[in-house]
């Protein structure tokens, strides 16, 4: 779903409401970007003005932002619109120095042009004194930077949004949080056990060579089942989640391993924490790709995490096996 379609849900369907709702979002989040941005409300119209920003106090220069709430910008009547509110806000009584199109959909190229090139010049045509656009900077704002706004200030446009996968994406990012808590606490003592035994240089060629045997059990498994989920293209995401959760308990029970034998095999400890932690992020995607259906963007991350999580699992899987080669040389 897209953020049209999400504040028009939100508005019951109605392009009326779902119109305040999305200039009530674009201001706010604004706001929370740039604290001079204030909406602007007058009692017999707006003027063409839904947000302002008064960049030069002195000079009394001021950038406005209009929110449009349209699909599209093909239809003429849209188009007028927005000719409308450009030229009242060039016979704005300061001197405005930019003039923002706020829109919840990604235009066309035509669109696009005709906003940059044509749109100044049909405006113009139609101002009695069309000095007030010369030195006017026109710009245009557009879903997928709304949307952007809304993943920086989640908690925000959750709450104006509460239907939406934002709201949803709120919580699991407060879940995120704790379980990033829980991996530093995690990480901090793993990474404690192993300075203690450096600095104490307590550890046996025995323990470590016996640690490194253990460490070679199972990774082979676990890499093959990755590249085969990477490989095929009707792997899900509950599938995906499954395989994480497996390879999260494995890479735990093992991170002890892993640091035991990091006198023998450098980076080993660090490999294996590595993994277990993206193990856990990769789950984390697999469940939330399930709840954003259709989400482009939360597969491709999944896919993304999938083949950093396939690279850290080889390199620990060779780093290990030319160690145990190079001992079994150096005994024979």
């Amino acid at each position: 779903m897209d953020i049209y379609d999400a504040i028009l849900e939100e508005a019951n369907g109605s392009s009326l409401q779902g119109g305040h709702l999305h200039e009530e979002l674009w201001n706010r989040l604004l706001r929370l970007e740039d604290a001079r941005h204030h909406n602007v409300r007058v009692t017999n119209g707006d003027h063409g003005i839904d947000g302002l920003v008064l960049t030069d106090p002195v000079l009394g220069h001021v950038s406005i932002y209009q929110a449009k709430f349209f699909r599209d910008l093909a239809k003429e009547p849209h188009r007028e619109a927005v000719r409308k509110s450009l030229a009242r806000a060039a016979q704005f009584a300061a001197t405005v120095t930019r003039w923002t199109l706020l829109l919840p959909f990604m235009p066309s190229a035509a669109d696009v042009a005709w906003i940059v090139s044509d749109l100044r010049r049909e405006v113009a045509s139609s101002l009695t004194q069309s000095s007030a656009l010369a030195n006017l900077s026109i710009e245009y704002r557009t879903g997928e930077y709304l949307n952007d706004l809304c993943l920086r200030h989640l908690a925000d446009a959750a709450a104006m949004l509460p239907r939406s996968v934002l709201a949803l994406s709120s919580r699991l990012a407060d879940a995120d949080e704790r379980n990033r808590l829980i991996e530093r606490e995690m990480v901090d003592r793993l990474r404690a056990l192993n300075d203690h035994s450096i600095r104490a240089h307590q550890m046996q060629s025995q323990r470590a060579m016996g640690a490194l045997k253990i460490l070679n059990q199972g990774w082979a498994d676990h890499t093959v089942a990755l590249g085969i989920l990477r490989r095929v293209p009707g792997t899900t995401p509950k599938e995906v989640e499954t395989f994480a959760a497996q390879l999260e308990a494995f890479a735990l029970a093992r991170t002890q391993h892993a640091l035991d034998a990091d006198p023998i095999a450098a980076g080993a400890g660090d490999l294996g924490s590595r993994i277990y932690i993206l193990s856990r992020h990769l789950r984390a995607s697999a469940v939330r790709a399930q709840v954003a259906r259709g989400d482009t963007d939360a597969e491709e991350r999944m896919r993304s995490q999938m083949n950093e999580l396939q690279e850290s699992c080889q390199q620990l899987r060779a780093l290990v096996g030319i160690r145990l080669f190079e001992l079994s040389q150096n005994r024979s």
